[in-house]
């Protein structure tokens, strides 16, 4: 992990929606991670966390973002970077 990073696992933490977008807002970078099942919805759930923090960079890892680098780069405006081999922070 990065000095000074922490990990946020809210699924199995059973964090709320509203909690999750408090800690968004002093976030500068947040790495998402993805598959397939989950991607629409975390698609929904990004578009939430960039209102509270616009200036946020966010890159999308996982089996989804991997598989289809250029699908998940232009699923939305808020995706700044994903796990794909090629790809680079806009």
């Amino acid at each position: 992990m990065i000095l000074g990073s922490r990990l946020l696992d809210a699924f199995p933490t059973r964090l709320t929606g509203s909690r999750r977008f408090r800690s968004a807002r002093t976030t500068s970078f947040l790495v998402l991670f993805t598959s397939t099942v989950g991607f629409d919805s975390d698609i929904k759930l990004l578009r939430k966390i960039k209102e509270a923090n616009p200036s946020m960079k966010v890159a999308f890892v996982g089996p989804h973002g991997h598989i289809k680098p250029d699908e998940t780069l232009n699923a939305s405006e808020d995706i700044d970077s994903s796990c794909a081999p090629n790809s680079t922070m806009q």
